[in-house]
C-alpha cells in the first residue's frame, strides 16, 4: 500500500521524548519488567505457597472405627480432626482414591493379613499418629509436594504452627523431594 500510494511514511527527525504511539509501547514494556524487591518476592511466594497447601484435597479415614472415609480440601478440615461416626482423633490422610480406602479398610476391619500389611493401611496409621498430635498442620505439612510423614514430622517437631517458618520448611523439603526425586545434586 505504501508502494501505490495509498499510505505514506513521514519522518518526525530526532525528538526529545517519544511519539504518542511509541510512550505506550515503552510504558507496556515497562509494566512487564516491574522489579519486585526480595520483601515482596518472599511474601509473595509464602502467600501462594501457603493458598496451595490449604487448597489440597485430600482422602481423610478413621483408623478407630474404619467406617468414615472423606475427601475434603485442608482448609475445610478442623483444627483437631475427629470422626464424625465415633469421635476419634485417630484420622489418617493419604492421597487415593476413597474408594480403594475403603477397600482397605474393609480388609482390616475383617482382619485380613493383606489389609494390615498394606501401604495404605500403614500410610493411613502414620498420618493419623501425625494428625492427632498436631492436628491440622500435620495436614497441611504432609500436603507438601513429595513430603513423606517421616519428612513432615520432622518439620512439625521444628514448628507446629502454621507460620512462615512453617512455610519455608515446607518448601525446602519439597525442593530437597524434587531433587532427589530427579537424583539432582
Amino acid at each position: 500500500r505504501i508502494e501505490s500510494g495509498e499510505l505514506e511514511l513521514t519522518s518526525l527527525g530526532v525528538r526529545d521524548e517519544p511519539s504518542p504511539l511509541a510512550l505506550l509501547a515503552w510504558k507496556k514494556r515497562a509494566l512487564t519488567f516491574e522489579p519486585v524487591s526480595p520483601k515482596r518476592m518472599r511474601m509473595l511466594i509464602l502467600a501462594s505457597t501457603r493458598a496451595r497447601l490449604l487448597s489440597e484435597e485430600r482422602t481423610f479415614a478413621c483408623t478407630k472405627c474404619k467406617d468414615w472415609v472423606e475427601v475434603k480440601p485442608i482448609h475445610k478440615l478442623e483444627d483437631k480432626p475427629t470422626c464424625p461416626k465415633c469421635d476419634s482423633e485417630s484420622i489418617g490422610l493419604i492421597e487415593k482414591e476413597p474408594r480403594s480406602v475403603r477397600r482397605i479398610l474393609r480388609r482390616v476391619k475383617k482382619s485380613s493379613k493383606s489389609g494390615k500389611k498394606s501401604k495404605t493401611w500403614r500410610e493411613l496409621k502414620e498420618t493419623s499418629k501425625l494428625l492427632s498430635k498436631y492436628g491440622k498442620t500435620a495436614a497441611i505439612a504432609l500436603a507438601g509436594r513429595g513430603l513423606t510423614p517421616k519428612s513432615a514430622e520432622g518439620i512439625l517437631s521444628e514448628e507446629d504452627e502454621l507460620s512462615d517458618k512453617f512455610l519455608d520448611l515446607v518448601m525446602k523439603e519439597e525442593k530437597k523431594s524434587l531433587f532427589s526425586r530427579y537424583k539432582i545434586s
